[in-house]
């Protein structure tokens, strides 16, 4: 038994999971959210820097613990098109102005994802096109770019120089 189970074990009864549904009709070479989970751009399976916008998660994730306050010690099951994963803490983080609280920290995760679930269920707005689109909340407006059949947020640097 590794420590994950043990852990997991120990805190079955006041375990909270988060599910991602992954439509059983759809191929799973096909799902997006399968292709973001195992193989990148590229092909490869290596990390993706940015955030990324998921209409399939339930919950933030993050694979980096330097940004995020209020953290706190928390292992939750995740369920994913891959199988499941376990987060080690929970806390709050920013993205280019937008707060999103209880983001879950799993290290080896492949991509930080933003839940546009939980922002359009808190009253934001998601819009999206074949190439861009838009995530507005708090009275910010965060940029997404399409990535083959995901959208990875655009970096603030990168939107006032295009602007200009």
């Amino acid at each position: 038994m590794d420590y994950r189970t043990k852990k997991r074990d120990s805190q079955r009864a006041g375990e909270q999971t988060h599910t991602i549904t992954i439509p059983e009709d759809r191929d799973t070479e096909q799902n997006a959210w399968t292709d973001c989970f195992l193989t990148s751009i590229d092909g490869t399976t290596s990390t993706q820097e940015g955030w990324w916008a998921d209409s399939c998660s339930t919950v933030h994730i993050t694979n980096d613990l330097s940004n995020i306050s209020n953290l706190q010690l928390c292992v939750q099951v995740i369920a994913t098109g891959a199988g499941p994963v376990f987060s080690t803490h929970i806390g709050t983080t920013t993205v280019q102005g937008i707060n999103l609280i209880g983001v879950l920290v799993v290290p080896n995760f492949p991509r930080k994802i933003i839940s546009t679930g939980d922002i359009t269920s808190q009253g934001g707005r998601l819009s999206l096109g074949q190439k861009v689109g838009e995530l507005t909340f708090q009275g910010r407006t965060i940029w997404l770019i399409a990535v083959g059949k995901l959208h990875r947020v655009e970096e603030e640097k990168a939107m006032t120089t295009d602007m200009e």
